[in-house]
């Protein structure tokens, strides 16, 4: 066992994958991470004493504005170790990177998050300053090399309409708007069926430009950036405003077995 699941300043938390993790073709979906990596970030929150309801008593509240995800290995259903921890700041951003393992301690994934702490009435964004408790900072340690960059606003040339989507109650969190995990949820569901069954996501990168609310309208554009369909470039909007972009990459599952 790897003596940096002893670091202190990582939070660590045992996390159950059951049937609802995994599509038909017994793949992880990557929303299954993402929601993973929310339950890590917040539980450290709940257990350093300034979770959910110290965040409302404040009228503040975490909107993540950028992540990049990495899937290396396939899990099955049963439990898997979490890590997380807050790497740096980058002015108004907070980067937490995130690792899930088997209980073996197989990297199964590698995240990082950069987040920002917004005001709950104004949506304006504040900076670290005025969240008065430090998380542990573990500059040392990266689960992904490099911090994610922007992705270029006007980097798909002629993009097709792969599906329109009206934001539900299903889609929503506490704070009002559009869950994290349910963007990438959204992408799948634009994909071909088959495309799906036959692979499974590798990579993942989106930015969050602006909250998606209750009855939006979202057309959800994108093209494949590789005659094998592995490769596929995305970007939403709402009327005229962009929502989020995103970049996926699908490994082949036969490359697997």
């Amino acid at each position: 066992m790897s003596a940096a699941i002893h670091d202190a300043r990582v939070y660590h938390k045992q996390l159950f994958l059951g049937a609802d993790s995994f599509d038909p073709a017994q793949q992880w979906k990557v929303a299954s991470a993402l929601c993973a990596y929310q339950e890590l970030g917040t539980s450290q929150g709940e257990e350093l004493g300034f979770g959910e309801s110290w965040l409302s008593e404040q009228g503040f509240f975490w909107v993540l504005v950028r992540l990049r995800t990495v899937l290396s290995l396939q899990p099955t259903i049963g439990f898997i170790r979490g890590e997380t921890w807050k790497q740096a700041e980058t002015g108004v951003l907070w980067r937490r990177d995130y690792r899930l393992s088997s209980l073996e301690n197989r990297e199964l994934s590698a995240a990082v998050g950069m987040w920002a702490l917004l005001d709950r009435q104004s949506r304006r964004v504040l900076r670290p300053e005025h969240h008065p408790h430090g998380y542990p900072l573990v500059a040392d340690r990266m689960a992904l090399p490099q911090t994610p960059r922007k992705l270029p606003h006007r980097r798909i040339a002629s993009p097709d309409l792969l599906t329109r989507h009206r934001v539900s109650y299903a889609d929503l969190d506490a704070n009002g708007h559009t869950h994290n995990a349910r963007y990438a949820e959204w992408l799948c569901d634009a994909l071909p069926y088959d495309l799906l069954c036959e692979h499974r996501v590798g990579t993942l990168q989106i930015d969050f430009i602006s909250e998606t609310k209750h009855g939006q309208e979202i057309l959800l554009c994108g093209e494949a950036l590789s005659p094998d369909r592995r490769r596929w470039s995305f970007s939403a909007k709402s009327g005229e405003e962009l929502c989020f972009l995103a970049d996926m990459e699908l490994i082949p599952v036969i490359e697997e077995r």
